[in-house]
């Protein structure tokens, strides 16, 4: 059975190799120069932008891996795109503590004019 999943960083060129679909997600960015972490604020107006692709459950484990959800890094939920698909996606979880700190490696990404924040 295949799962649709949601990525916005470094899983952005899995997706373009599996000709991954544009979408956009609520929320805010953060960066640390090395990767990126999705934050799902209560309220938001500003959208995530990234790219969506089909994975297997037996993918979306070794991705759970990878992304550190057993060490509590990030956390794969279940968000609603801006078109309405229910995906999953890995949230900044453990990663961000103290994200917002003076001093932190993280730093917010700014949005463009539209309100929209992209990840190179």
């Amino acid at each position: 059975m295949s799962e649709v999943l949601f990525v916005y960083g470094t899983l952005k060129a899995m997706a373009r190799s599996r000709n991954g679909r544009a979408a956009c997600v609520p929320g805010r960015l953060w960066d640390n120069d090395s990767y990126p972490a999705l934050e799902l604020p209560q309220s938001c107006d500003t959208l995530v932008a990234g790219l969506v692709f089909d994975v297997s459950a037996e993918e979306l484990q070794r991705l759970d891996a990878y992304e550190g959800v057993a060490h509590g890094w990030y956390r794969r939920v279940r968000i609603v795109t801006t078109a309405g698909a229910v995906v999953w996606a890995y949230v900044g979880e453990g990663c961000l503590a103290g994200a917002d700190n003076p001093g932190s490696d993280w730093r917010l990404v700014k949005p463009d004019p539209k309100g929209v924040i992209s990840w190179s």
